[in-house]
C-alpha cells in the first residue's frame, strides 16, 4: 500500500514525463507537492523500496516508474 503523498508524487512524475518527455527535478516535485526536497528524497526512497520506481545512482532526473497507483487498483 502506498501513502497519499507517494501517490501524488508518482502521478506528478508520470504526467510530467508524458508532457515534457523528461523526469522532473526533485525541486520541481517539491514545489508541486509543497514539501521540502528532503521529504521528496524520503518518498522516493520509500517508493524505490516498494519496487514502484527505479533510479540510477549518480544521474539527475533518473526516476523510472515501474508501477503507477492506478495499476495497483487493477489487481
Amino acid at each position: 500500500m502506498i501513502s497519499p503523498s507517494e501517490s501524488k508524487l508518482l502521478n506528478f512524475v508520470s504526467d510530467h514525463q508524458k508532457e515534457s518527455l523528461y523526469t522532473p527535478s526533485r525541486r520541481e516535485i517539491a514545489d508541486f507537492l509543497e514539501i521540502s526536497v528532503v521529504h521528496v528524497s524520503r518518498i522516493l526512497k520509500s517508493l524505490e523500496s516498494k519496487k514502484m520506481i527505479e533510479r540510477t545512482p549518480g544521474y539527475h532526473r533518473n526516476i523510472k516508474i515501474l508501477q503507477t497507483p492506478s495499476e495497483l487498483f487493477k489487481k
